[in-house]
């Protein structure tokens, strides 16, 4: 299928300039969060807006330089047989894709996830050459008293796993034309909506400026990250980067572990058998602290553990750039934490921990495990040490350990119907209700 840029028909131009013919230059719309009673503002500039149409114009007149065949590849266990070639090459030519977006990442992903005859993938081409390749997923899920048909951007819907810094593989002079098809496709697919997980923050930008009645619901979430090149240049090392009470809150109780339990060590397992253990380890720390808050933890379902079990036997030893790192920070015989970390390219990604709490709250096992962690990854010449994000709001040991923050985002880009109109109102009285239960409490 050969499709043309948007913005070359009288639809896109009458959008832009209803846009100007408003009283004012900006207009804003109060949209809803996920789950919440907060809002988040969205900005629409329409003299942008008709910048935007007159570029998408301009490509419109450059079609026959521009024009991309599409290639369908439905779900089975042979994809990656299928799309690997085009991946690996799209990969070598792209600088910032994630961990997430990884040959070794994808590859297992599909080996655990794609069985459900409804996670394919599409390769667009421009002549011979494969010039972007993005999953995309589709789930049915019940919303309320509602099915909503739901396509996912290279994630995993509800299967617990994951994915962050999420993006299309796509070369960056095609990135605008794929993007106009992605949302052709999903338009004419009778899909709900979009569901990003984990995506940057740019791409639901551009996704915005393409997507016809469309309602976000969603959040931002903070990714906190270090820059280790600039930990590297401090005299001091790492714990001179941060700042005087949490310095002194690491210090002190490392001091205190080495007193009860003996000197402190980091090691990162070098084997899949010591990888798999501590992460055996990892889990049962993490699933007993979440379970005591009355929470599921990460890793209840057995698919999920089952997944993360491959890919570190498959990827304790890099392959592809990508590296599977369990952590484990100790004193003496003791484990005060273990990390689960990716690393891609130089980037480390904190991915999932378990620590060991003591009553005494002196101990800080989390600051401390992360903050030795960060100093063997910059010991090791890695250039970046990534908090990832997820939650709605800001968390306090993340901002203190970071030295800067990209801003990620969760959440759905929505076809405006009398659907989605009744599901909102629903999410927005469920959480008028859940607040004034916590007021009342």
């Amino acid at each position: 299928a050969s499709f043309e840029p948007r913005g070359s028909g009288p639809g896109g131009e009458a959008s832009a300039r209803w846009l100007l013919s408003l009283p004012s230059e900006r207009r804003s719309a109060r949209v809803p969060r996920y789950g919440g009673v907060g809002y988040h503002l969205v900005t629409f500039a329409a003299s942008s807006h008709l910048a935007s149409y007159s570029a998408f114009e301009q490509l419109g007149r450059m079609k026959s330089e521009l024009r991309l065949a599409s290639e369908d590849l439905p779900s089975g266990p042979d994809l990656w047989d299928r799309i690997g070639p085009v991946w690996r090459e799209l990969l070598d030519q792209t600088s910032e894709a994630s961990a997430f977006l990884s040959e070794p990442w994808v590859e297992r992903w599909l080996a655990h996830f794609s069985d459900d005859g409804r996670t394919g993938a599409v390769v667009w081409r421009h002549g011979s050459t494969a010039v972007g390749c993005p999953r995309l997923p589709r789930r049915r899920v019940r919303v309320g008293p509602f099915f909503v048909d739901r396509t996912l951007l290279n994630a995993s819907g509800a299967t617990g796993v994951g994915c962050e810094h999420n993006d299309l593989l796509v070369l960056e002079e095609y990135r605008s034309a794929v993007l106009d098809d992605v949302v052709r496709r999903v338009r004419e697919s009778g899909s709900d909506e979009i569901y990003l997980v984990g995506a940057r923050r740019s791409l639901l930008d551009e996704l915005f400026e393409r997507w016809p009645a469309m309602w976000w619901e969603g959040y931002d979430s903070e990714s906190p990250f270090v820059d280790l090149d600039v930990v590297r240049s401090l005299d001091g090392g790492y714990l001179m980067s941060l700042s005087s009470n949490t310095r002194s809150k690491i210090r002190r109780s490392i001091r205190l572990y080495e007193e009860r339990y003996g000197a402190a060590t980091t090691e990162v397992a070098d084997s899949v058998e010591e990888a798999l253990r501590w992460f055996r380890k990892m889990v049962d720390l993490h699933q007993s602290t979440w379970e005591a808050r009355g929470e599921t933890g990460a890793f209840a379902e057995p698919r999920v553990r089952a997944f993360y079990e491959d890919l570190i036997e498959s990827t304790t030893v890099e392959r592809a750039g990508f590296r599977t790192d369990m952590v484990r920070v100790g004193f003496g015989d003791r484990a005060v934490g273990i990390l689960l970390n990716f690393s891609y390219k130089g980037r480390v990604a904190f991915y999932q921990s378990g620590l060991a709490y003591d009553e005494d709250r002196r101990l800080k096992p989390g600051l401390v495990t992360h903050a030795q962690a960060i100093a063997l990854s910059a010991e090791r010449g890695d250039r970046e040490y990534d908090f990832l994000g997820g939650e709605e709001e800001s968390v306090q040991y993340k901002r203190s350990l970071s030295s800067d923050s990209r801003t990620l985002v969760w959440g759905e880009l929505q076809v405006d119907t009398w659907k989605s109109d009744i599901i909102r109102r629903l999410r927005k009285v469920r959480g008028v209700v859940r607040s004034l239960r916590r007021d009342s409490t």
